[in-house]
């Protein structure tokens, strides 16, 4: 299955940059008490700093206002 670096590289897909992004605010992830499986996937791996990067868990700092 081809990746989005595999599009990149081949020209299918294009880099756009976007003003103000990446956000940077915290976000919330709930589920019911039954999650399907590819819920429990899906937040085992977006719970890994070892999979989506320590930085993920840090909040920047920012200015006031």
């Amino acid at each position: 299955m081809p990746t989005v670096a595999g599009h990149l590289q081949d020209g299918v897909l294009e880099r756009q940059a976007v003003p103000r992004t990446p956000m940077d605010r915290p976000w919330h992830v709930t589920t019911t008490d039954a999650p399907t499986g590819s819920a429990v996937l899906f937040i085992d791996h977006i719970s890994r700093a070892d999979e989506v990067g320590a930085a993920a868990f840090r909040l920047a700092h920012r200015s006031a206002g």
